[in-house]
């Protein structure tokens, strides 16, 4: 009785070795998201890697069994699908701030890794990961100074009248910045009663959103405000 092909001795070896790299590049990945707090961590990571490698085996599997059908059509949906997943991970917080961004597409990106690796494609597939973790690792200091000293800040505003936008406007021209996008609601029908304001400010980027803040604060009138 001949040993069928799926259990010849090379094929199981191929199996476990494109399993066991797409544990360990994924499983660091997740690793270094699991340490900053985000809902997508090291056995998430690990889960949809390994599940996306059996995928596109599966797929070649069935290729050569058959000697029909599309190759890569099982890793098209696993592609697209995933993206369900990676939305799990991005929350709005109340402040409207998007966060887990970066995890969602560390999470796609880490399935797309293991499609390469249960393919064979392994100099691309290590190659990418190791980008992948350079990026989310060390490249994080970077997005940190970018969003420590923003060139355009959002914030939510809640003053005692309309005429108090005046001197909000005012006193960012004094102090070089230049405000866009100003958006006004009325808390009462009275014109000159409170009001709630989102505008955009322009800064030089040597400014960081707390100082602003806490500059915007003291302005005559402004009761309430918050980035966003």
């Amino acid at each position: 009785m001949n040993t069928p092909q799926w259990l010849e001795m090379q094929d199981i070896l191929a199996i476990i070795v494109r399993l066991l790299l797409t544990s360990v590049c994924s499983g660091i990945l997740g690793y270094e998201r699991e340490k900053r707090n985000q809902a997508a961590g090291f056995r998430t990571y690990i889960l949809v890697s390994n599940a996306s490698a059996l995928v596109m085996m599966t797929n070649a599997f069935i290729f050569r069994a058959t000697g029909t059908g599309d190759p890569v059509r099982m890793g098209a949906q696993v592609i697209s699908g995933i993206g369900f997943l990676g939305a799990g991970a991005i929350l709005v917080t109340r402040s409207r701030r998007v966060r887990g961004l970066t995890t969602a597409a560390g999470l796609w990106s880490s399935a797309i890794i293991g499609m390469a690796l249960g393919a064979g494609y392994y100099t691309a597939a290590l190659a990418c990961f190791l980008f992948t973790y350079i990026t989310l690792k060390f490249l994080s200091t970077i997005d940190l100074h970018i969003n420590r000293h923003p060139y355009m800040m959002t914030f939510y505003c809640e003053i005692d009248a309309r005429r108090n936008l005046t001197d909000l406007i005012r006193y960012a021209q004094e102090k070089g910045y230049r405000i866009r996008d100003i958006e006004t609601t009325s808390l009462t029908a009275d014109s000159f009663g409170p009001a709630q304001i989102t505008l955009s400010i322009y800064t030089d980027g040597k400014v960081d959103a707390e100082t602003l803040l806490s500059e915007l604060e003291h302005v005559d009138g402004v009761r309430f405000i918050a980035p966003i």
